[in-house]
C-alpha cells in the first residue's frame, strides 16, 4: 500500500506497517496472508468512518477503486469480530501510550493506576432506532450510541468498553 497521510501519522506515532501487521496477527485478525490487508483494512475503514455509517459494500467499494485490491464484501463482513474489535484496540492503544507515557509527569508515576474515563456519541442509521434512541426535539429524533472507554495511563491498556444508547451519560457509567 502507498502512504499515504494516515499512515504516516501512524508512523509518527510510533506505529509502522509492520507493527500494525503484527497486531494483526497477535489480535488474530490476520490469521494467515490473504487479499485483506490489515493496514489497508484500518486506513479506509478510518477514512470511511470519518465521512459517516461505514457499510461492508462502502468499504469494498472504496478500497477496491483507490488500491485495486478487489474483495468481496462478504469477505469484509466476515472480517466484523471480535479479533477486528481487538485489532483496532491495540491500535488505539499504543497510538495514547506514544502519546500519553512522555507526556505524564514523574508525580503521576508514584501511583499504580490512573485511570481515564471518556464517551463519545455515534450517530447510527435510523433503522437502530429501536435499540439506540438519541435526543429528541420537536421535529426529529436522532439515532445515536455512546462508547464508553477507560483508559489505563500507566499501563497503556483499555480496562473497558461499552457500548449503550445516547442516554446513559457518563455519571451513570
Amino acid at each position: 500500500m502507498k502512504k499515504n497521510s494516515v499512515v504516516r501519522l501512524f508512523e509518527k506515532a510510533g506505529l509502522s506497517i509492520e507493527t500494525i501487521n503484527q497486531f494483526a496477527v497477535l489480535t488474530g485478525f490476520i490469521k494467515r496472508s490473504r487479499k485483506i490487508k490489515a493496514v489497508e483494512f484500518l486506513v479506509f475503514m478510518i477514512t470511511e468512518s470519518v465521512r459517516g455509517c461505514v457499510s461492508c459494500n462502502d468499504l469494498a467499494a472504496s478500497i477496491d477503486f483507490k488500491s485495486g485490491t478487489t474483495v468481496r464484501r462478504q469477505a469484509y463482513h466476515k472480517k466484523m469480530g471480535r479479533a477486528s474489535l481487538h485489532f483496532f484496540e491495540a491500535i488505539l492503544a499504543r497510538i495514547l501510550q506514544a502519546k500519553t507515557t512522555t507526556a505524564l509527569p514523574s508525580p503521576f508515576r508514584k501511583f499504580k493506576r490512573i485511570l481515564v474515563q471518556d464517551s463519545t456519541v455515534v450517530k447510527l442509521p435510523e433503522k437502530l432506532m429501536a435499540i439506540f434512541s438519541g435526543v429528541k426535539n420537536r421535529d426529529k429524533q436522532a439515532c445515536n450510541a455512546r462508547v464508553q472507554c477507560t483508559y489505563d495511563l500507566l499501563a497503556g491498556a483499555f480496562t473497558h468498553w461499552t457500548l449503550h444508547a445516547y442516554s446513559k451519560n457518563d455519571l451513570a457509567s
